[in-house]
């Protein structure tokens, strides 16, 4: 069965459509974060102190994650994950703004 221009042109569209439907950019809140040891340290004693409370610890895998980032930052979780949820084998392209925005916060005094 051979394929006349017109088919052609409706397989060509279609493709175009879905390359333009899948590479729409994800967006979310960026929030700077300069790598230092002292900033490191607080988000890695911070997740170690959260690891360790009874509601995470009750959980496993992502929940675990989520949980832990909730509990070093209910309001920064909220602005970056709560909207879309880390989903299983994603890579988390939003850790460093969660850092920023904790730093931020701890800079203000809001939180933590």
């Amino acid at each position: 069965m051979a394929l006349t221009s017109g088919k052609v042109y409706s397989c060509l569209f279609l493709i175009m459509m879905i390359h333009s439907i899948l590479s729409v950019e994800f967006s979310y809140p960026h929030y700077y974060y300069k790598k230092k040891s002292f900033h490191e340290r607080l988000y890695y004693e911070k997740q170690e102190y959260c690891s360790r409370t009874s509601n995470c610890t009750a959980v496993g895998g992502l929940l675990r994650d989520r949980c832990i980032r909730e509990c070093i930052s209910p309001s920064c979780y909220k602005t970056l994950y709560k909207w879309d949820e880390l989903e299983e084998g994603e890579v988390d392209i939003r850790l460093s703004s969660f850092k920023g925005c904790m730093v931020q916060e701890r800079n203000q005094g809001t939180t933590i």
